[in-house]
């Protein structure tokens, strides 16, 4: 992973040898979107599948054209509505080997008791980890 910035695809193409990416997932959103289109190689795809700038996207028109980089969201809920449950089950069989040894983690922020609500939902506000209600915590 690396943060972004204007010259983020130097740094991209420093840490891969210049390898084509064909895939940047953007959580951001705003001007970062632009930069991963100019990461990914010529008919690459940059998933937006959050938003945490609060800004619309900007994309490049040239790299869209010239290049034919795409860019599409993703939101779980349509995945789950139509995923079967093979499917389902095949992606658990994939995500818990990957959880239960480390290799995928979700930072925790902060711990409350469900009376806590208040300060939870603030704490959630920040995105700055993942806020998680103990219900026999006071």
């Amino acid at each position: 992973m690396l943060v972004d910035g204007p010259d983020l695809p130097k740094r991209v193409a420093s840490e891969t040898g210049g390898a084509p990416i064909h895939l940047a997932l953007d959580m951001v959103g705003g001007p970062s979107t632009m930069n991963l289109m100019n990461c990914v190689a010529p008919k690459g795809v940059v998933v937006i599948y959050s938003a945490m700038s609060g800004q619309p996207f900007s994309g490049s028109s040239q790299r869209a054209i010239f290049a034919e980089v795409s860019v599409r969201g993703f939101w779980l809920v349509h995945w789950l509505k139509t995923a079967t449950a093979e499917t389902m089950g095949k992606m658990y069989d994939h995500l818990t080997p990957l959880v239960t040894s480390g290799a995928l983690t979700a930072p925790v922020a902060a711990t409350y008791g469900l009376e806590q609500f208040a300060d939870a939902i603030a704490q959630a506000a920040s995105f700055k980890g993942k806020v998680i209600f103990t219900p026999n915590r006071a």
